[in-house]
């Protein structure tokens, strides 16, 4: 693996833009995620690359699945310009940005309706403008990541109170680590690579993730309860470091924005259609798939804002929280 990395960073970091005498400007770009191959983050990346390869002489190194690193590994190198290109989630970016961590809050969105609400209104606009301002970093699309549910080992969960106590997998966030303290359970930083076995041998006795996440690592193996709780909600970049963007030439910048803007549309809608899909997949496994009071779940959590935003910039979290909040009404 090491070697592996190492010889596409050393292609990535030649970013090879080549321009000949009168013809169109030739683009070779790196474009790496740890999203599985059966993701749809990776088929929106190709649907992406055979858009922008369609209008112009831009070509890719696409290398989904972890090739080039962990998600965080990813955002490194991204940071460090070994990278061109990734897809990575908002919740990431705030490790660049912290206070893009108030998009994955409790509760935050409403439904995915709300959610495209945010990606192509105001929100998505301040998003954007942060990171190419305070990072060199342009989004170049969004895309659902999905609302994310509990699933259980054994013990259904019919409310609040079956909760407490509960080991849950959980990612060494601040946000996650937060809500299941809020809530009284026991969160167990897991990674992700792991979670399987974790449910596996009992390590933990719940873990929380979106339907199609449960379907592509087969956690229907080793769960049995999925509650639709839908208490965090994630949102997808598609991103290109901007010192890499300016070298493309006007016609590749324009086949990046119309692609994009296809991404986002086409993207959202097959991602709510895998959604529906993925909950029928679980309940034919046999899991129970149910739905919860989100009352209780939402009146537990919202003290959580208060405390994640004491680490954050109070200014530009409180901007971002309001432009949020206001895109559902």
């Amino acid at each position: 693996m090491m070697s592996l990395k190492k010889f596409f960073t050393t292609v990535a970091s030649g970013c090879a833009l080549t321009l000949a005498a009168g013809q169109a400007q030739a683009v070779e770009l790196t474009l790496a995620h740890h999203d599985s191959l059966a993701s749809i983050n990776t088929h929106m990346a190709d649907s992406f690359i055979d858009c922008v390869q369609g209008q112009t002489e831009t070509t890719f190194n696409h290398l989904p699945a972890a090739q080039m690193g962990t998600a965080r590994e990813i955002i490194e190198q991204l940071k460090l310009g070994a990278l061109q290109m990734s897809s990575t989630d908002v919740g990431m970016l705030s490790a660049m940005e912290p206070s893009l961590a108030v998009v994955l809050w409790p509760f935050m969105m409403k439904d995915f309706d709300h959610a495209e609400a945010v990606m192509n209104g105001a929100p998505g606009k301040y998003i954007r403008d942060l990171m190419l301002k305070n990072h060199g970093i342009r989004i170049v699309a969004y895309l659902h990541n999905g609302f994310r549910d509990f699933l259980t080992v054994d013990k259904p969960i019919t409310g609040l109170a079956d909760i407490k106590g509960v080991k849950f997998r959980s990612p060494s966030h601040p946000v996650f680590l937060g809500m299941f303290k809020a809530l009284k359970a026991e969160p167990v930083p897991v990674p992700w690579s792991e979670a399987y076995t974790a449910m596996q041998t009992k390590l933990v006795d719940a873990m929380e993730t979106g339907p199609e996440g449960m379907v592509n690592s087969k956690m229907y193996e080793v769960g049995k309860h999925v509650v639709k709780s839908g208490h965090i909600y994630g949102m997808m970049t598609l991103v290109i470091r901007e010192d890499v963007y300016q070298k493309l030439d006007g016609t590749t910048q324009k086949a990046f924005a119309s692609c994009g803007a296809k991404y986002t549309k086409e993207g959202n809608a097959e991602f709510r259609n895998r959604t529906d899909k993925a909950y029928k997949f679980l309940a034919d496994k046999g899991l129970t798939v149910s739905d919860i009071d989100k009352g209780p779940l939402q009146k537990a959590l919202k003290p959580v804002w208060g405390d994640l935003q004491k680490d954050l910039d109070p200014k530009i979290s409180q901007e971002l929280i309001d432009l949020i909040q206001n895109a559902a009404k």
